[in-house]
Formats: structure tokens, C-alpha cells, sequence
């Protein structure tokens, strides 16, 4: 079987990225830290939504699509959250590599042949 390469583009505009940013802020600040779940989701929806595949394979379409919501991520965060206070940041790397797995669990590549 042959493999072949494709490289990925972000078309994302920062005129867009700055009202998620305005608008996360606000909430986040006014749920006291609640909302950050769903920001993380909406922000990586967003970049999602604006990456295009380069070079598909001839006669076939992609998308990336992003699947997880705040509701998915509230548990993890507040547990990551008590873990990084109580160990007084020691357990920031493991939060960070959880965020990051989530990421990467809730990303789907669909690849549509013509």
C-alpha cells in the first residue's frame, strides 16, 4: 500500500480568534473559572473548523471536525485544577499532557473518497 504525505494550512483570522478571547474572558472571569472548559472547547472548535488538508489524496475530501464539549472536560479540569493546588504546581506537567490527550481523543480526520 502507498502512503502518501499531506501537509495541513490554518485559514483562521485573528480578528476571530480575538472575540473568542473577549467574550471567554468575560465569562471565565464572571464564572469564576467555570467556564474555562467550554472556552478550551470553543477555541479548538474554531481552529478545527479553519485548518484545510493541503494535498488530499486525488478525488477525495477532508474535514477535521472537533467532538468534545465543556460538559466532557468540566470533571477532568476541576480534578486537574485541585491536583495542581494541592501539589503547589508539581502536578501542572500532568495536566497539561491530560489536556493534551483529550485534544487529541476528540479530533476526527474524516477522509471521503469520490
Amino acid at each position: 500500500m502507498a502512503t502518501q504525505q499531506v501537509s495541513l494550512r490554518y485559514i483562521g483570522k485573528g480578528v476571530d480568534i480575538l472575540g473568542y478571547v473577549i467574550l471567554g474572558g468575560i465569562l471565565t472571569i464572571i464564572t469564576l473559572g467555570l467556564y474555562t472548559p467550554w472556552y478550551f472547547n470553543s477555541l479548538v472548535k474554531y481552529v478545527c473548523e479553519h485548518v484545510q488538508v493541503v494535498n488530499p489524496a486525488p478525488g477525495s475530501t477532508t474535514s477535521i471536525d472537533f467532538t468534545g464539549s465543556g460538559v466532557g472536560l468540566l470533571g477532568r479540569f476541576i480534578l486537574w485544577e485541585i491536583l495542581v493546588i494541592v501539589t503547589l504546581g508539581l502536578y501542572l506537567p500532568w495536566m497539561i499532557s491530560g489536556m493534551y490527550g483529550y485534544l487529541v481523543e476528540n479530533i476526527n480526520i474524516r477522509v471521503r473518497s469520490a
